[in-house]
């Protein structure tokens, strides 16, 4: 695995979630190995994708399980070498922290504490990295070349969103990029269902915020800047690309350069 690190995050937090992708997405020695707001769903992951890192929230109030539980379950399952694991929690208990420190917690970060962001996370593991690597470093995993491609694309949508100018304070930029990742992994995907489930949003919430953010790139940019990165043809009466044209657009784009 190199000097990489290699995040789980068990998070049933949306926002908390797609912060600390982008501040994962940031960092070249870090990858995202899996996201999920299950604990069920992250022992899988430790067993598929052995990643050398887990983000846990304890609560998971809104998710499935809880933290303690993962915690328990992951002891029992005695991986060859436990992930280092950095626990975030809005519960300020004492006893509950020592618990989880005898069930291998290695860092705990109160989340109403001074100072604390995803970005913070982040920072700490990235100042540790090298401890991490060189005492929680699992066998090879076969995924890992899956994992850093997935980055890769990640990256390159989010290059693609950003040079043709669509806001990223906007929450149609969230599903658009996501709406493109996930026709680069099926193709076939029901993206509005897909991003509703997530989100808890109404499709046509989703849908409206993505076109949204479309139609604000199109009165924002240049239009030397849309010719530019967007090549596809426009009908004169819509102004702008739909939703669906706009994601198979770059889903093609990228599915044929990367």
């Amino acid at each position: 695995m190199d000097n990489k690190l290699y995040i789980l995050i068990i998070e049933d937090d949306n926002d908390a979630c797609a912060r600390l992708e982008k501040c994962i997405d940031a960092n070249e020695s870090m990858y995202i190995a899996g996201i999920t707001g299950s604990s069920t769903e992250g022992l899988k992951c430790i067993t598929n994708c052995r990643p050398n890192v887990v983000i846990l929230d304890l609560e998971l109030m809104y998710g499935e399980g809880d933290g303690i539980s993962f915690l328990k379950d992951l002891k029992a399952l005695n991986p060859s070498v436990f992930p280092f694991i950095i626990v975030t929690t809005n519960n300020p208990s004492t006893s509950i922290h020592e618990l989880t420190r005898s069930l291998g917690v290695d860092y705990i970060m109160y989340k109403h504490q001074k100072g604390y962001s995803e970005q913070s996370v982040i920072d700490f593991l990235d100042i540790t990295k090298d401890f991490i690597v060189n005492n929680h470093k699992p066998d090879e995993c076969a995924e890992v070349p899956e994992i850093e491609h997935k980055k890769k694309l990640s990256l390159a949508v989010k290059n693609e969103l950003n040079r043709l100018g669509v806001s990223p304070k906007l929450i149609g930029y969230t599903y658009l990029y996501e709406g493109i990742l996930i026709l680069l992994e099926d193709n076939t995907s029901n993206v509005f269902n897909i991003l509703s489930g997530k989100y808890h949003k109404s499709i046509q919430s989703i849908q409206r915020s993505m076109q949204t953010a479309i139609n604000k790139t199109w009165a924002v940019s240049s239009i030397s800047t849309l010719e530019k990165y967007y090549t596809n043809r426009i009908r004169p009466d819509k102004g702008a690309p739909t939703v669906m044209e706009f994601i198979h657009y770059y889903r093609n784009q990228l599915s044929d350069n990367i």
